[in-house]
């Protein structure tokens, strides 16, 4: 098994746990893995697919505390 798929996993599996505080420290582990060394961006584009709509729900989760937030 290659370590990108390992590391897809594991960052697929923390992110569908759909806990604020999981899906922010998996995200901020992912931004230093993609600046800490050359094509690891690219090397992530294959699983886009996969990753792009967990982040979609993410951002939605974000989007309804903030409407909630503002009507108190």
């Amino acid at each position: 098994m290659s370590l990108s798929l390992i590391f897809y996993l594991l960052f697929v599996d923390a992110l569908n746990k759909r806990n604020r505080q999981v899906m922010c420290t998996t995200l901020k582990v992912l931004q230093h893995l993609v600046v800490s060394a050359e094509m690891v961006g690219e090397a992530l584009v294959p699983y886009y697919r996969q990753i792009l709509p967990i982040l979609n729900i993410f951002k939605n989760m974000n989007c309804k505390l903030l409407v909630l937030n503002r009507s108190v």
